[in-house]
């Protein structure tokens, strides 16, 4: 299975690893080493991907008829009123209970 990272965290990370290692005397080599492959990161292409919205269906109650009060479904990311089903019609939502 494919993973997915945050390359600007990676990034900040081995920078860090660098100037640390530069100022604890370690050869210069390494430190030089850790600064190319965050520059690198840059060159890899990106990956097509989306962020997962999580939300879940929600009654609610919308007004009166007159046998009483009516319940309608919305989904708690979009607020639109939708049938139930595992993602939103409307936003996309994952509204599957994980």
């Amino acid at each position: 299975m494919k993973r997915y990272i945050d390359a600007e965290s990676l990034k900040d990370t081995l920078q860090f690893l660098a100037y640390d290692d530069l100022n604890q005397g370690v050869p210069t080599t390494l430190a030089n080493a850790y600064s190319k492959v965050a520059d690198m990161i840059d060159d890899f292409p990106s990956a097509d991907v989306q962020e997962v919205r999580r939300g879940r269906w929600i009654q609610d109650s919308y007004g009166a008829m007159d046998d009483g009060e009516y319940l309608i479904t919305r989904c708690s990311y979009c607020g639109e009123a939708n049938p139930v089903s595992n993602f939103c019609p409307n936003c996309g939502a994952d509204n599957r209970d994980v």
